[in-house]
């Protein structure tokens, strides 16, 4: 990655070692270093299923992969498939109960019966017994990894001093030009402050509809979501459900030498709003029907599209985008910026190498550029410089 953030696969074990030093509360009662050690149990189920599967074993497993799992792991009685499976892995039921919290219950009697009187016996066992039932299910524990990584995502793509310099030449283009994004760290609003450009999200302004309004500034979609975003009911009771957007400070001048403000972590409470694992990416609930409809408005209004870095396995996007070119093929450009970006098909469905072809990309080194549609085989920044030049 440019920036120096983790891509998904590196989120893992930063993620992992972030929840190791999570400490036991209220809200946490499970503790860091048993969700810690379920996460990394969950990644060890993984690599071996992909090893007797014939997967190979290439690297990290994608931290969205392991989300995935955890979630479907948490409901899994209610998923379609339930009653065709007569026995889950061993792995699920060993997670039932947990030692660790036996061990307390037992060292706390010991204390209560050698010092208290009998009140204090009775209120120790009624408090260890409801934390035995708060951890008696291991649905409630996977869930409780699941989501100990959302609350962690904004910590683990913090960017600190990372380096932004190559998406520079972005805001060399026209000042209406719309910049969408399906990161959900902070690198373009930083890229942006650095080089002294107004940005606008619009998530200030949603108000639950299917409409995005924008600020003023330049127009950035974040299409699923932003690790600054929390789901609130803008203290309406009277309201159903999260339909309101609040947004975090996302920045602080701090020290006066800096070369920019640095993204900060400021978030108080709630989740990060964000579309986070595999597998379909349309959600219905949120801001991200809106921000969809807003992004395909946004192309229907451009003459020319440049992809950075986008895999193309987002069924929901890769739709809009099918609408989008082949509705006038001859009038609007399409280039793509992606040194990584397939040379042959890498399965069977392989979106990508479907759009390499359509680009008539004959070259399987660096790539070509034609009058409306292209392939740069190249790093970010040295495409963006091609297309937007240094300004």
């Amino acid at each position: 990655m440019d920036a120096g953030l983790p891509v998904s696969s590196e989120l893992t074990e930063r993620l992992a070692a972030a929840l190791s030093q999570r400490d036991r509360t209220d809200h946490d009662p499970y503790g860091g270093e048993r969700l810690s050690r379920i996460m990394r149990a969950v990644v060890a189920v993984l690599s071996a299923w992909d090893a007797t599967h014939g997967r190979g074993v290439t690297g990290p497993i994608d931290v969205e992969r392991v989300y995935a799992a955890l979630h479907a792991i948490r409901h899994r009685d209610d998923q379609e498939i339930a009653p065709f499976v007569s026995d889950w892995s061993s792995f699920l039921a060993q997670e039932k109960a947990d030692d660790s919290v036996l061990l307390d219950l037992g060292q706390a009697l010991k204390r209560a019966f050698a010092e208290g009187t009998h009140y204090e016996v009775g209120a120790t066992v009624q408090r260890a017994f409801e934390e035995l039932h708060a951890l008696k299910s291991s649905h409630d524990v996977f869930g409780a990894v699941a989501d100990a990584l959302l609350n962690e995502l904004p910590r683990a793509l913090h960017l600190g001093d990372a380096n932004i310099d190559y998406l520079a030449p972005m805001w060399q283009t026209p000042a209406d030009t719309v910049v969408a994004t399906l990161n959900y760290d902070m690198t373009v609003e930083a890229s942006a402050a650095k080089c002294g450009v107004p940005l606008t999200t619009g998530a200030e302004r949603w108000r639950g509809g299917f409409s995005w309004v924008f600020g003023e500034g330049r127009r950035l979609l974040k299409l699923h979501g932003s690790v600054d975003w929390t789901l609130v009911n803008a203290d309406d009771p009277g309201r159903i459900g999260n339909d309101r957007i609040a947004c975090f400070p996302r920045y602080t001048v701090g020290d006066p030498n800096a070369p920019y403000p640095r993204v900060v972590e400021s978030r108080t409470s709630g989740a990060p709003a964000v579309v986070f694992g595999r597998g379909n990416k349309m959600r219905a609930e949120g801001p991200y029907t809106a921000l969809l409809v807003a992004f395909e408005q946004a192309l229907l209004a451009s003459s020319n599209l440049v992809v950075i870095g986008y895999s193309f396995r987002d069924q929901h996007i890769n739709t809009v985008l099918e609408r989008w070119y082949n509705a006038d093929r001859d009038g609007r450009g399409l280039f793509v910026v992606d040194p990584g970006f397939p040379s042959r098909p890498r399965g069977v469905d392989d979106y990508a190498w479907t759009v390499s072809r359509r680009l008539h990309d004959r070259n399987p080194g660096r790539g070509v550029l034609r009058a409306n549609r292209g392939l740069l085989r190249t790093p970010a920044q040295a495409g963006l410089l091609e297309l937007f030049g240094a300004g």
